[in-house]
């Protein structure tokens, strides 16, 4: 039995969350646990707490926290699986599976998805199922495997057809997009994203609206048209300001500053990254951290200031590196390293394009495997 004050509290704390008062939430719920204890009886053994726990992993989330949201995410993970509890045991996991591909930490994130989907093949849903091939087939096309992330996304969309539209059925359908996309299907990739932000438009304010928006950017940005990917951009920036994403709109802020950037208004840019400086301040978006210098240098290069671009380029590969190898990002960062050391007339450059087109080649990027006929 719930006490009025303590479920006044829960209510409390998710009026705030819901009106993406992250802070006051979480606040809230550590209220809500504090007079948790003091009730009698041990806090795992009340079902409650489960759900002030899992309140506290998404809300940390949410606020950008995701360090601290995966301890709460263990601690209920260990007691629910001492409990023998499946169903939140598989829950629990999906949220932190899904909270490290979202930072970026993708070696983890399939090591522990795999484990979730054998837990979900012995006695969960369809939807946990999808849930995991999902994961797994992000994490692959990060690593640069489109075939096998090709596969495991249609897995996913086939396991979600009899639930109708859903949060999970749209991202399946953007990671399908954005697996064609790198695949030099542009064409296919741009309807699949506008589906998908058709869909998601029914579904109200989301935080996935903000990243469909963003990948029909990239979709843009590869073929070089700079202008309408900027207006995605600017629409991943409004959608997610409307969920108060902080990761949606670092995102969107770091990419129209690259647009910016490549179209000449690089004062606009430089703007826009110290807006995206101060707003990780109070993050842990490791991926965009290192986005940063590597923006600089796009900056640095259209103002043909050619040894502080080589700087910022050889700060982001570092950089790259220390968070997983991601094929494609590394690609196009040597790609960019290539160019201006060949416009500075350095012979180093050959060596920086046979880098790129050794990481696309690993990525599958047909795309920018094309563009490197110019150079290599």
């Amino acid at each position: 039995m719930v006490s009025d004050k303590l479920q006044e509290l829960i209510d409390t704390a998710r009026k705030a969350y819901d009106d993406y008062d992250f802070d006051g939430a979480y606040d809230t719920y550590l209220e809500a646990i504090a007079l948790l204890k003091q009730e009698s009886g041990p806090l795992q053994e009340k079902k409650i707490w489960i759900q002030i726990y899992k309140g506290i992993v998404d809300t940390l989330d949410k606020g950008g926290k995701w360090l601290n949201a995966l301890e709460y995410a263990g601690i209920l993970i260990s007691e629910a699986k001492n409990k023998g509890n499946k169903r939140v045991e598989i829950e629990t996991r999906l949220m932190a599976c899904n909270i490290l591909i979202n930072h970026g930490n993708w070696p983890e994130g399939k090591k522990r998805y795999q484990v979730t989907l054998d837990l979900a093949q012995k006695g969960g849903s369809k939807r946990d199922l999808a849930e995991c091939h999902y994961g797994l087939a992000y994490i692959d096309w990060k690593k640069g495997d489109t075939k096998s992330a090709r596969f495991k996304t249609k897995k996913a969309i086939d396991l979600l057809k009899d639930y109708g539209v859903s949060l999970l059925q749209c991202k399946a359908i953007i990671l399908q997009a954005s697996v064609e996309d790198t695949s030099g299907n542009t064409k296919d990739a741009i309807a699949l994203f506008q589906d998908a932000i058709e869909k998601l438009k029914t579904l109200g304010p989301n935080e996935e609206l903000g990243r469909a928006y963003n990948n029909l950017g990239e979709a843009y940005k590869g073929i070089e048209d700079y202008k309408s990917a900027a207006k995605q951009y600017e629409e991943c920036v409004k959608a997610s300001k409307e969920v108060k994403s902080k990761r949606g709109i670092l995102y969107g802020l770091c990419n129209t500053a690259e647009c910016y950037a490549f179209n000449g208004r690089t004062d606009e840019a430089r703007e826009i990254v110290k807006e995206v400086e101060n707003i990780l301040k109070d993050t842990h978006e490791k991926y965009i951290m290192v986005q940063v210098p590597y923006i600089r240098g796009i900056i640095a290069w259209a103002e043909k200031d050619y040894e502080t671009a080589c700087k910022e380029y050889e700060i982001t590969i570092h950089g790259l590196k220390k968070i997983g190898n991601p094929p494609y990002d590394l690609g196009i960062t040597y790609f960019r390293y290539g160019i201006v050391l060949k416009e500075k007339g350095d012979d180093k450059a050959s060596r920086a394009f046979e880098k790129a087109k050794n990481y696309f080649i690993e990525a599958d990027a047909k795309l920018y495997l094309q563009k490197m006929k110019d150079y290599v």
